[in-house]
């Protein structure tokens, strides 16, 4: 199929660690670009977290590393730093996110890469963002503390919690995706390249963007509400004979449903809650005859009731039950590969029907030196 993806022809340099940067271009090379991912000598920080793997790697490594080809180089000798720079110059992208002032110090910034090649696209993945912190380090779980969500996150009585995935990086990825990718149309469009620049903390403001709008609007401060969602009614999980079951109705036809299930359809027709903004008014005295329900029976019992009258549910799974549930099987999202015992993740997005292969496992360290470099 790589000759049928969009972005096959593309040649990227990626100067990224961690996980936000890899991300991305993780993604570009999924579509068909040529990776490049450049490491010092000791190597992507990332090739140490997590599980240790027998081929000297580890997951946090493996997870966004497929697709590409990988080099090393000495930052420090001048010729190397030479060879590097002649690379950059001859890409279309280039990624990097590094901490701030490095890509200046070795003459490969933007500006300096632009006046060799003005057609490349250089994207920057910066932790805080312009402004009086740009200079400051950040990961995901900082931004998360930083923007406001762990504030939001977790239940009420306890302290705030981190969301338990890299949110913040993952997302990060996904707009410096989508950055090169409107950068790289407008340069089929006007010849010119550009600068793209993103930051860890301007993704977790746009993830906030629901409850600071909602303080902003009627000053009304989020509070952490566990597994219960906000603006609807139900919209949480559920303690079932056997397990939690989260529930949404999002309109009012689905609550008058949802109360059929139950056998309780006056809910449907009491003033307190026939309608969402009454629901959210009367939330605590419905949701606890809801519970009262929906302990009886068990979590099977209830999705059978609710799929039949087309009622949002979902069991929490843990993730042994999600990676061998039939819809994720049917999704061929996990994905594998004969030269790799690990199984991946892949692109969540389709092209013709058709989701990209696991095509190249990840690099080792240095593995394609003298392949791209001609040594």
């Amino acid at each position: 199929m790589s000759e049928t993806l969009p972005l096959t022809g593309i040649k990227v340099i990626e100067l990224g660690s961690s996980i936000s940067g890899p991300s991305c271009t993780e993604a570009l090379a999924f579509m068909g670009a040529d990776v490049i991912k450049v490491e010092g000598p000791e190597g992507d920080a990332t090739r140490a977290w997590g599980t240790k793997l027998d081929w000297n790697s580890a997951v946090g490594y493996e997870c966004v590393n497929r697709e590409k080809r990988a080099v090393t180089v000495d930052f420090g000798n001048a010729e190397q730093l030479k060879m590097l720079i002649h690379l950059i110059a001859s890409a279309d992208v280039v990624l990097q996110n590094f901490r701030a002032g490095v890509v200046e110090k070795f003459g490969i910034d933007a500006e300096a890469m632009l006046k060799k090649n003005p057609q490349l696209i250089y994207c920057n993945v910066n932790a805080y963002g312009d402004g009086p912190m740009f200079a400051r380090p950040g990961y995901d779980p900082l931004m998360q503390a930083f923007s406001g969500i762990m504030s939001i996150t977790g239940e009420a009585e306890r302290s705030p919690s981190r969301v338990g995935v890299s949110l913040i990086d993952i997302g990060t990825g996904m707009w410096s995706t989508i950055g090169i990718v409107a950068a790289l149309f407008r340069r089929h469009t006007t010849g010119k390249g550009g600068v793209v620049d993103t930051a860890l903390l301007d993704t977790a403001l746009n993830w906030m963007k629901l409850p600071i709008t909602e303080y902003l609007a009627s000053g009304y401060m989020p509070q952490r509400m566990g597994n219960r969602g906000p603006a609807l009614v139900p919209n949480q999980g559920f303690e079932t004979a056997d397990g939690i079951l989260m529930v949404t109705a999002g309109t009012d036809g689905q609550f008058k449903n949802f109360c059929k299930a139950l056998d309780r359809t006056e809910w449907s027709e009491d003033e307190r809650f026939e309608k969402v903004q009454a629901r959210n008014a009367h939330a605590d005295l419905l949701l606890v005859e809801i519970a009262e329900v929906m302990k009886t029976q068990p979590r099977a019992y209830w999705v059978e009731k609710f799929d039949a009258l087309n009622i949002p549910n979902s069991p929490v799974q843990t993730i042994d039950e999600v990676v061998v549930h039939p819809q994720v099987l049917a999704s061929q999202m996990i994905q594998s590969n004969e030269s790799s015992s690990l199984k991946l993740v892949g692109l969540p997005i389709k092209f013709d029907g058709q989701r990209p292969g696991f095509m190249r496992r990840p690099p080792h360290l240095g593995e394609h030196n003298d392949e791209v470099f001609g040594q």
